[in-house]
């Protein structure tokens, strides 16, 4: 023990005085004292002045330094690989037998000498000690990273992994086992450690969605061992039909990787299953991993664009060649003496000055909830406006005026550049109408000004009713601006991001439902799936008494049918695992007599990672003792592991030091001290007569 203090403690001689000064000066005007003995007298004495030395002393600030001795027992951390890779092999029956062997043996031959911790792994890392050999990845590296964090700064004696070496996910074990410094690990390998006569199919690379009408690549990974010089196949099925065959010969040797470029066609609507397949040849160890099996999802993403004009124009001329340059669109242009009224999958029309739309042809629009640019001409009426719903008044008379335009710094529906922000100080005026202009709803994206004066009459407006976008370009000559965009710039870049912004915003359709469901579109066969959603008022803020039904339906027509449970300020579902296929799904809501529903699709891979191996990876685990100071043994042979430990000096029972720091008013026994002391004086005080 150790006594530290920002005082000299030699201080603790004149407190001693000083107490005793202050318990003499207390009792020297207590005149009943005088009556008693000079024990009796000097007992009280010394018990008051105690107790006040007792209280100054505390205020020194003292510190007791303790040192202590600790010892702590290794930990034997035991790690097991709980991939479905560990059942591949001829002595996968034995294995969870083995396991309770090796677990019963460790636990008697070294009870009180190691704390014995069990970790498992495979596509998450927990403590649980259950087995049951069916994570779809491994990932081993995890284990190690978690021991790191849990157990840093412990007396880590060994690390025991149990596993076949093979891992499919996270980083290279190796790495992970030597940052668990000065720990060695020590292996019990499942499987034949013996390469067997196989072939599978490795991994399949593609893209997840293909536009119709488009090709779209594949790359296959195809490698095999002891196939020297064979020549096989390689089919691949869409829907079950087969639709190419391709040759791959094997080089002499004992491995062979392929890699197989295919180019496929996307000339269906859908999702479409495709299944790579390599001919089952004589002798094989394992036929499962020879196919694979992945999923292209083909959409007709090309939105349609429907302009609409009195007259040719090279308003309409302009737009037109920005729009086309977007392969995703298809252009229509008809003159409003042709067109029939048809807006059948159409996303956006463009109308430039459609002064002579008959009123039925007007209605068709208005009615039809498609968005719409308008462009301001010279005929066009406010009658026109208004059967179109534009609430926009435009001035009386025929005048125009050129205006040029400025940016309302308040837009916030869209961002564009900084590029195009200033490409709008040099594009040329548009021929407007003269006059104020009265707008009844929209946000003013570009306003009116000549020369230098900024005027408030808006030039470019974008709004939303209750039935669909509307964009309003109050003047002609925007033709203009692309050829301005060009000359100074050598290119249309800006005018191109202009009209891209507008259409885009027009075209994207507003989600006006209150049921928002979260569910993504692609899902593993070795995955939970949890599905989220929330159900919103008028207000936006979340609804927790909705009913949420839920309708899931299989490719093959399966149906099962759920309901949300209420959690939060939203709602929860657990489907747990589904087998792979296609699913289609409804989901309804139910609220104060109202009813919404949403409805989509998603899709189950499936996961064959696991089945590709067969023969276990021992040169990882071997690489792994090397690196930590280890060894490697067969589960088979896991009592010399035990002895191996058993044997080993470095795995020992570690003394440390304490070193704790008390304050004075930390302890215990100086309270009860004070107290007594206090305590007894008060009692022969009371005893003796003072009151």
């Amino acid at each position: 023990m150790e006594i530290l203090s920002d005082f000299s403690i030699f201080w603790l001689f004149p407190l001693g005085g000083i107490a005793f000064g202050i318990a003499y000066w207390l009792y020297s005007k207590n005149q009943w004292i005088q009556s008693l003995s000079a024990k009796q007298k000097w007992g009280m004495l010394i018990l008051r002045s105690i107790a006040i030395f007792l209280l100054l002393i505390l205020i020194l600030g003292i510190t007791i330094k303790n040192k202590s001795l600790v010892e702590e027992s290794p930990v034997i951390i035991t790690i097991y690989d709980n991939s479905s890779s560990m059942l591949n092999y001829s002595d996968s029956s034995k294995i969870k037998s083995r396991i309770a062997e090796f677990r019963s043996t460790l636990e008697n031959e070294n009870e009180g000498e190691f704390e014995l911790i069990t970790i498992r792994t495979g596509q998450e890392v927990g403590y649980e000690e259950n087995l049951d050999f069916k994570d779809g990845y491994t990932d081993l590296s995890a284990a190690f990273n978690r021991i790191k964090e849990d157990f840093y700064n412990r007396n880590i004696g060994g690390i025991i992994l149990v596993s076949d070496g093979n891992y499919n996910k996270g980083a290279h074990p190796v790495y992970a086992a030597e940052n668990i410094s000065l720990t060695p690990t020590f292996s019990l390998y499942v499987g034949d450690t013996i390469k067997k006569r196989d072939q599978f199919v490795k991994n399949i690379s593609s893209n997840q969605v293909a536009f119709l009408n488009n090709k779209f690549p594949v790359q296959i990974d195809v490698e095999a061992f002891r196939f020297s010089g064979v020549s096989t196949e390689l089919s691949v099925f869409k829907n079950g039909k087969k639709i190419i065959t391709e040759k791959v010969n094997y080089k002499k040797g004992n491995q062979d990787f392929k890699q197989i470029d295919l180019i496929l066609d996307a000339d269906e609507v859908g999702t479409h299953i495709y299944t790579v397949k390599l001919k089952n040849e004589s002798n094989e160890f394992n036929y499962k991993n020879n196919s694979k099996t992945f999923y292209i999802e083909v959409i007709d993403s090309r939105s349609k664009v429907l302009l609409i004009a009195s007259a040719p124009h090279p308003d309409v001329s302009a737009i037109k060649q920005e729009l086309e340059k977007n392969e995703n669109l298809e252009i229509v242009s008809e003159l409003t003496s042709e067109w029939k009224g048809e807006l059948n999958n159409v996303d956006l029309i463009v109308l430039h000055d459609v002064h002579d739309l008959t009123n039925e042809q007007l209605n068709k629009i208005e009615r039809s909830r498609v968005s719409k640019l308008v462009i301001i001409g010279n005929k066009i009426s406010n009658n026109d406006l208004k059967s179109l719903g534009v609430k926009l008044t435009l001035p009386a008379g025929k005048k125009r005026d050129e205006n040029q335009a400025y940016l309302n710094d308040g837009f916030s529906s869209f961002e564009i550049s900084e590029d195009l922000k200033e490409e709008f100080n040099y594009f040329p005026p548009l021929n407007c109408p003269f006059g104020t202009i009265k707008m009844g709803q929209g946000d003013v994206f570009l306003f009116q000004r000549t020369g230098t004066i900024r005027k408030k009459d808006p030039l470019v407006v974008f709004g939303e009713d209750n039935k669909a976008k509307y964009g309003i370009i109050l003047g002609e000559g925007i033709w203009r601006w692309r050829v301005n965009d060009y000359a100074r710039n050598n290119n249309h870049e800006r005018f191109n991001e202009l009209i891209s912004k507008w259409s885009q915003y027009l075209m994207v359709k507003r989600d006006n439902s209150p049921l928002k469901i979260s569910l993504p579109e692609r899902f593993s066969e070795t995955e939970e799936i949890t599905l989220n959603a929330t159900y919103l008022n008028d207000a936006l803020d979340p609804i927790k008494n909705a009913r949420l039904s839920f309708v899931l339906t299989k490719e093959d027509g399966t149906t099962s049918k759920h309901v949300f449970a209420a959690l939060g300020t939203g709602y929860k579902l657990e489907l747990g695992k589904l087998k792979r296929g296609r699913y289609n799904w409804v989901c309804t809501s139910e609220f104060n007599g109202k009813k919404h529903s949403r409805k989509g699709s998603f899709i189950v891979e499936e996961n064959s990672i696991e089945q590709i191996y067969s023969n276990s990876d021992i040169q990882v685990l071997k690489q792994m003792a090397l690196k930590t100071n280890g060894s490697v043994h067969s589960l088979a042979n896991y009592k010399d592991l035990i002895k191996a430990i058993n044997q080993r000096g470095d795995i020992a029972t570690l003394s440390q030091e304490k070193i704790s720091f008390n304050g004075l008013i930390d302890l215990k026994w100086i309270f009860a001290l004070f107290f007594i002391s206090i305590g007894l004086e008060w009692f022969l005080r009371r005893y003796l007569g003072a009151y």
